[in-house]
């Protein structure tokens, strides 16, 4: 199955957008996955809507079985779990939900 991680920002969100990227490539490198990062995304929507032509786009080219969306303020951590192992045959959307704990 071919993977492809997908996210997007743009100028405003640079910093934070920078630091996701460099955490992307990391995971997609040490999984062989592709990978692609726009850092000019462009909507006359909320910033949120930006990433739907980029999805759609890569939905039309082809190229991969998956593609998985990551957040500009989001960022891989570990290396582990692999994406792959996560995919199940009938699941088409997949959403997470935040838990945040402090203290």
């Amino acid at each position: 199955m071919k993977i492809k991680i997908l996210s997007g920002y743009n100028p405003p969100f640079r910093k934070i957008g920078e630091i996701s990227e460099q955490s992307i490539e990391a995971y997609a490198r040490a999984h062989s996955l592709a990978w692609k990062v726009d850092s000019q995304l462009h909507c006359d929507r909320p910033s949120p809507w930006a990433k739907i032509p980029l999805i759609l786009a890569e939905i039309e080219r082809r190229d991969a079985d998956f593609l998985f969306w990551v957040d500009a303020d989001a960022c891989f951590c570990r290396l582990q779990p692999r994406i792959e192992d996560q995919i199940r045959k009938n699941g088409d959307l997949y959403l997470v939900r935040h838990r945040c704990t402090v203290g």
